[in-house]
């Protein structure tokens, strides 16, 4: 499924309704949990992280997000 905006300032956004109500798990680059949480309407907030490569894990499934 698409994320957007990537990179993103705040807000992602997920392509697919599939993904509500399910965990993710954001991770440094060096592999420290730094948030966790359930998706609610499509979105993984990024807000309050500072600049950098974040790994986005849902249900398995793992992308890497830039924040700007």
């Amino acid at each position: 499924s698409a994320l957007f905006p990537n990179p993103t300032s705040g807000d992602l956004f997920i392509s697919k309704d599939y993904y509500n109500n399910k965990e993710y798990h954001v991770y440094s680059l060096y592999g420290s949990k730094l948030r966790s949480g359930l998706i609610r309407n499509q979105v993984v907030s990024f807000d309050g992280l500072p600049a950098g490569v974040y790994i986005l894990n849902i249900d398995g499934q793992v992308a890497k997000v830039m924040k700007r």
